[in-house]
This record gives structure tokens, C-alpha cells and sequence, in this order.
């Protein structure tokens, strides 16, 4: 069975949208995805995905919970054991995502969305700070594609990572930004080849700057102002979130393997060794 907010990501979605004469023909009759395009509102599709996000986000803290304080184990410092750490991480995002399948009955697309910040110079920066953003933006983006991969397999569907252009422009003052994100493209393009003949298609996406809490906390920063300049021109300056969120479904849609927003910035991205010198020099006094 599929459900109303099935229906509306289905109805709204191109990509799917060039597979409904295919699902009429081989399921003839009253079907969900026959349902007219134009009894489906924007607003009714935002609420649909804002629904199913706040359902996951709970699931996946009530479950972190759960596991994360039992049977804890500390090491001689007290700080909590790095492997009973990261095994109720697993545990969690485990059971969100069957407890999602149960729900809906099928999984079709899984967006790794996993970023954080921290702006500072090697030298005094601490090791747990770069680490807890490895482990949130890469490694938390691998564990959302680990626990997904058995039920994106039965539906043939698509893993989507949401990256950077930190992914091929790396800046000072954020190598563990630079690392996770460069990283997360890596582990794209690896999957991609072991899951391609399982009928699974993988695609990161590579957004430059635009409002959003993270860029908040780098503007209101007067070391982040000052390295690119408030971000209001030059190759730094700032895209809408309407732009952005219009990429992103564009590439779901089409099961992209890379995105780069705003698109006139691809050829810098795919060529980013060639252009890395002058990037540097223009954009970092």
C-alpha cells in the first residue's frame, strides 16, 4: 500500500513522474500514483516531508537514547569508550531506519544531510574538536548510507549525500569541514561502483554557501567575515535556499551522481586541481 505522503513525493517527483505509464501499464486500476498532479499543493508536499522528518528525527533520538547509556563503558580518562560509542550510534540509526520501512513499506531515496562546523587554525585546535566533525559529517553520512543500503537494494532506489564545495575548495582555518566533505564525495564515488549493478545509483551534492544556522555562526564569526568578506561578492557570495532546495530535487529526481549550486560553478568543482592555485590567491588574502 502506498500512503498520502508516498503519493505526494511520487506525484511531485520528475524522476517518478517518468515511471507512472510504466507502473499504470503493469498495475492497471485505481493506483495511487494516478492521482492528478494538480490536486497536490506545494504546501501540502512541504508539510508531507516535514512530517516524515520530524517522525525519523524522533525515532533516531529515541533510540540513541536507549542505547547509548547501556551497559557504558568509560575508559581510565572517564570520557565515554570510543567503540561502545560509535556500536549505539549503529544500534540507532539501525532501528530508525526499519522502524521508517515498516512505516512507509518501502524505502526509495535516503539523504545523508549530516553538517557541522568549527573554524580554527591547526594549532589550536583540539583533537576531539576535528574528530566530532569527522564523525558527524563523514562518518555519520556513512553510517545513514550502511543502515539504509539493504532496503534502498530491494527498492533500487538512490543514496544522496549532501557535501560542500568544501568538497574540491578546501579553505583555511576549517581542514576538519574540508576533510569530512572531501571525504563524504570520496565515499560516493566508491559506493557508486560496488552498488551500480544492483540497480542503486548514489549522487553528492555540492551547495556553496547560503543562509542556514551553520552560516550564521560563520558570519557573526569576525575571523569567518573577514576570510570571505561577509559573503556578499566575489567567488564567496552567497546562493538563496530557494535556489539550493530547487537543485537538490532537480537532482533527485534525475538520480544525479553530482550536483554542484549554483551550476555555473561546476567546471571550478570537476576541475578544482587545475584551479586550486587561483582560487587561492583571488579568494584568501
Amino acid at each position: 500500500k502506498t500512503s498520502d505522503v508516498d503519493t505526494l513525493v511520487n506525484v511531485h517527483s520528475g524522476g517518478l513522474n517518468r515511471q507512472k505509464e510504466q507502473v499504470r501499464k503493469e498495475y492497471p486500476g485505481d493506483n495511487p500514483l494516478a492521482v492528478k498532479e494538480d490536486t497536490i499543493t506545494e504546501e501540502d508536499l512541504a508539510n508531507s516531508f516535514r512530517t516524515q522528518y520530524e517522525d525519523f528525527k524522533k525515532t533516531y533520538q529515541e533510540a540513541a537514547n536507549a542505547t547509548e547509556e547501556k551497559g557504558k563503558d568509560h575508559d581510565k580518562d572517564g570520557d565515554v569508550d570510543s567503540k561502545d560509542y560509535m556500536k549505539s550510534k549503529d544500534i540507532a540509526i539501525k532501528k530508525a531506519m526499519a522502524k521508517v520501512n515498516d512505516h512507509y513499506g518501502q524505502i526509495d531515496i535516503v539523504i545523508a544531510n549530516a553538517g557541522i562546523t568549527q573554524m580554527a587554525p591547526m594549532r589550536t585546535t583540539d583533537e576531539r574538536d576535528f574528530s566530532r566533525v569527522i564523525d558527524i559529517n563523514l562518518n555519520g553520512s556513512w553510517r545513514t548510507f550502511k543502515a539504509a543500503l539493504s532496503y534502498i537494494e530491494e527498492s533500487k532506489g538512490y543514496l544522496a549525500a549532501i557535501c560542500s564545495m568544501a568538497s574540491f575548495v578546501h579553505c583555511p582555518l576549517q581542514a576538519s569541514y574540508a576533510a569530512s566533505k572531501a571525504g563524504m564525495l570520496a565515499v560516493c564515488n566508491s559506493i557508486r561502483l560496488e552498488v551500480k549493478h544492483l540497480g542503486v545509483d548514489v549522487g553528492s551534492y555540492h551547495p556553496t554557501f547560503f543562509p542556514s544556522p551553520l552560516m550564521d555562526n560563520v558570519t557573526s564569526d569576525p575571523v569567518g567575515h573577514k576570510l570571505w568578506g561577509g559573503n556578499k561578492e566575489g567567488p564567496w557570495k552567497m546562493i538563496t535556499v530557494e535556489e539550493v532546495v530547487d537543485e537538490i530535487l532537480n537532482g533527485l529526481e534525475d538520480r544525479a551522481e553530482l550536483v554542484v549550486i549554483p551550476k555555473r560553478k561546476t567546471l571550478v568543482a570537476k576541475a578544482s586541481g587545475f584551479f586550486r592555485r587561483y582560487i587561492e590567491k583571488r579568494g584568501f588574502k
